[in-house]
């Protein structure tokens, strides 16, 4: 058996994002061999490099932008600088972090949006950024099957990134 792939789960922090994150964590941790799901608390939230650095995270699965306003000592976005491959899932169009993807972005960075208009909007405006594709079968809603369906969606695009970077 090989290594586990780690994989770290951040969303904004709201009432409902551990709810949110939670069925991912289980079918996510049920389809895809070897991995270890790592769900956030407020030490993590606080220094989310230094938590990748010392617990050897492979990927990290962020939600609309989180801990995109972080930056160096250098003034560069902090995320550039994680040794691991990064999903940025996007949900809507004009997030408070948006204005950092006119930044030089690291490669390591895959976005993804949830709907195909905002896709284009991205393009648009963001042309550079290094990996951006929709993800296929996310749902708006809020109900307990499109949080399944989500996490499914979800599930796909992880298996995505881990086939393509080979973890």
């Amino acid at each position: 058996m090989g290594k586990k792939c780690k994989i770290l789960l951040l969303n904004p922090p709201s009432d409902n994002a551990i709810q949110q994150l939670e069925p991912l964590r289980d079918i996510v941790s049920a389809n895809i061999e070897n991995v270890n799901i790592v769900m956030p608390n407020a030490s993590v939230r606080n220094d989310i490099s230094g938590f990748v650095k010392r617990e050897a995270v492979d990927l990290m699965v962020t939600f609309d932008l989180y801990g995109f306003e972080r930056s160096t000592l250098a003034g560069g976005l902090s995320y550039n600088l994680l040794p691991c491959k990064q999903i940025h899932i996007i949900t809507e169009k004009n997030l408070p972090n948006e204005k950092y993807l006119e930044n030089p972005l690291s490669i390591a960075m895959f976005f993804y949006c949830t709907e195909e208009s905002l896709y284009h909007y991205l393009l648009g405006k963001y042309p550079d950024l290094p990996y951006l594709e929709t993800l296929k079968g996310w749902k708006k809603e809020n109900g307990t099957d499109c949080v399944q369906q989500n996490a499914e969606a979800l599930c796909k695009v992880i298996e995505e990134v881990i086939d393509i970077c080979h973890l």
